[in-house]
């Protein structure tokens, strides 16, 4: 199927394809390229390269990467909530893709990583928007993730705190056990649910930083299964890991403003999709 796109702003023709095809993975949008199914104002181009406003983009893709159906779990007038499928970026592919499938505007809330899947709040308005980043801002909404790990953490349970420093030039995280220059302090929550050579965590960030649950997961010798980018390659290799085994599978609201006061202390989750944190793979354990 040929799929037609005009650039809105100057950036790269791979992240901009990234940014208009929900659900397709860059390294999918990478072999494409290579394959000559991609065009820039009719040209066939075989890399990545700028792109300009105004440019019109071309790239075919066999029918199955259309676009899943993305299951809401809740909506009402002023939200809903999505569960994001993988390889969809949150802040603007997944509000496309749900605009395509709803008819609705919305606007994402708060991201997950393109890699991690589970539930995303999306707001119908500005107001319902402002007071959500708001609760998030005032830790006013607490958020838990299912994670399958090589290895595990020596105790069942507890609080893990560590120092982030991010580098916004290759988008990388460093994760330190002392505060450091421009370090801002982490805190994680973790429960274990399964334990093996690979074991399964119940994640909850007390803080919100950027790729905070897969650097401080690496950082501590337990590396989020999949993860090449904070985790071991050669290990996600080796047990078939080809997606990143992360996965938002809660939200529960504290005392929020209005118009959504009706929300407070609602909670909302998901079982779906859960197969592939627990799914059987080589090196999976339980003990």
């Amino acid at each position: 199927m040929k799929r037609k796109f005009t650039a809105d702003k100057e950036c790269s023709l791979v992240r901009f394809l990234e940014s208009e095809l929900a659900g397709v993975s860059r390294e999918r949008i990478k072999i494409q390229l290579k394959r000559g199914e991609v065009r820039v104002n009719g040209e066939k181009i075989t890399r990545d390269l700028p792109i300009n406003s105004g440019d019109g983009v071309e790239i075919f893709l066999p029918a199955k990467f259309d676009l899943p159906a993305i299951p809401v779990i809740y909506q009402d007038e002023n939200i809903m909530i999505a569960d994001k499928p993988p390889f969809i970026e949150s802040e603007f592919a997944l509000p496309k893709a749900i605009l395509e499938q709803t008819g609705e505007k919305v606007y994402a809330a708060h991201r997950l990583d393109t890699n991690t899947t589970g539930l995303v709040i999306l707001c119908k308005s500005q107001t319902a928007l402002n007071c959500v980043i708001s609760a998030f801002r005032d830790k006013r909404v607490k958020k838990k993730y299912v994670a399958r790990v090589f290895g595990c953490t020596e105790r069942d349970g507890g609080t893990l705190t560590a120092y982030l420093v991010k580098n916004a030039q290759n988008s990388y995280c460093k994760v330190c056990d002392k505060q450091v220059k421009d370090g801002k302090e982490i805190v994680t929550e973790y429960k274990v649910l399964l334990r093996g050579e690979q074991s399964v965590l119940l994640l909850s960030p007390v803080t919100g930083r950027t790729h905070q649950l897969r650097a401080h997961m690496a950082h501590i010798g337990c590396p989020i299964v999949g993860d090449d980018k904070y985790g071991d390659c050669a290990a996600n290799r080796k047990a078939g890991a080809k997606r990143q085994k992360l996965r938002a599978v809660s939200l529960e609201f504290g005392e929020l403003d209005t118009p959504l006061t009706y929300l407070s202390g609602k909670r909302y989750s998901t079982d779906a999709g859960n197969d592939i944190i627990f799914a059987d793979e080589k090196n999976f354990v339980l003990i």
